[in-house]
């Protein structure tokens, strides 16, 4: 190690270059590549929104709810959530918050990119 840095670089058998770093750090590495997986879309969420689906309307398809059940669980409007997934609104923060609560994703997850 030079200095402050706590990594080590070295070269391995076959020519890859490596680093070592201290057991805490990659414990932190781990935790947050761990996280950073979790909040990936599933893979039939995420093909959907690949194919033009409004995110709300995939995750709630992923859910096997429907417009009706979503509202229902939501306390929203069924025509709200139809108009969103339309993408003719958008729904007001609050509304958005008690979609993505009842569909267990982070509001965030329910927004057009």
């Amino acid at each position: 190690m030079l200095g402050d840095d706590p990594l080590m670089r070295f070269r391995g058998r076959d020519g890859r270059e490596m680093v070592m770093v201290p057991a805490d750090i990659y414990d932190r590495l781990r935790e947050l590549a761990a996280q950073a997986l979790q909040a990936l879309p599933p893979a039939d969420v995420a093909a959907a929104i690949a194919g033009g689906a409004h995110p709300l309307a995939a995750w709630r398809r992923h859910r096997g709810l429907s417009q009706h059940a979503l509202a229902a669980r939501a306390g929203v409007s069924r025509v709200w959530i139809s108009r969103i997934e339309m993408g003719a609104g958008h729904g007001t923060p609050a509304t958005r918050a008690k979609l993505a609560g009842a569909l267990g994703v982070a509001v965030g997850a329910l927004e057009v990119s």
